[in-house]
């Protein structure tokens, strides 16, 4: 089936999206950070953080409110561990203890000093609902069933307008591209547009049940 890419529309009639997926990955902090279990494992619990960090540097750049001192000069790109490391200077004020946000405010303060953006509850996890969300140019903080983040920020069409599937920033280490609108599962595509592709749906850590989207946040 030929999916049809849903985007903004430009004035040049070019097709422009307005959250960049992919700018920072949990494993940057989780690496930061640099605790370990008893069996010598690394801790990997700083989704909400990254999520979080990506959606106001999307709307940041976006306003052109970024804050130039959380910019790498090497690679002109906002430093993850940066903004952590601010974060965690206030000490539990703005990230308690080292990955649960305490303050989305403040975090965000930290990236554009002069916005007033916080994330708030979006209704209910419905397709429609989060349709109406995107074509407000909203993107979605989506929670899974096992308290993984990500972040839903486009869809894709078929010939008919219908919504096939929604497209996802997945921080974490599963790699999701799409979430299912009818069952609300994230997933990847394996051999994506061969004969061969395939869908991977995420899995719940832990028991390795299926992950489905359970609670939705949008920027205001």
């Amino acid at each position: 089936m030929t999916e049809y890419r849903h985007a903004t529309e430009t004035n040049d009639s070019t097709e422009e999206e307005d959250y960049t997926p992919g700018k920072f990955k949990q494993s940057e902090i989780d690496e930061h950070i640099g605790l370990l279990d008893e069996n010598g494992n690394l801790i990997k619990r700083s989704c909400n953080i990254t999520a979080d960090i990506s959606i106001f540097v999307n709307q940041a750049i976006k306003d052109g409110t970024i804050n130039p001192d959380i910019i790498n000069p090497a690679t002109g790109e906002v430093d993850l561990t940066k903004v952590y490391d601010i974060a965690k200077s206030y000490g539990d004020s703005i990230i308690k203890g080292n990955f649960s946000v305490a303050d989305d405010e403040k975090l965000a303060k930290i990236i554009a000093p002069t916005s007033n953006y916080s994330l708030v509850n979006g209704g209910t996890v419905t397709s429609d609902n989060i349709i109406n969300h995107l074509d407000s140019g909203q993107p979605v903080k989506v929670t899974l069933s096992d308290g993984h983040r990500e972040t839903i920020y486009d869809y894709d069409t078929d010939a008919n307008g219908n919504v096939t599937r929604f497209k996802i920033d997945d921080v974490g280490y599963q790699g999701d591209k799409y979430v299912d609108p009818k069952t609300m599962q994230p997933y990847k595509v394996t051999n994506e547009g061969t004969k061969y592709e395939k869908k991977k749906y995420s899995q719940s850590h832990g028991d390795g049940s299926a992950r489905t989207v359970n609670n939705i946040q949008v920027l205001q």
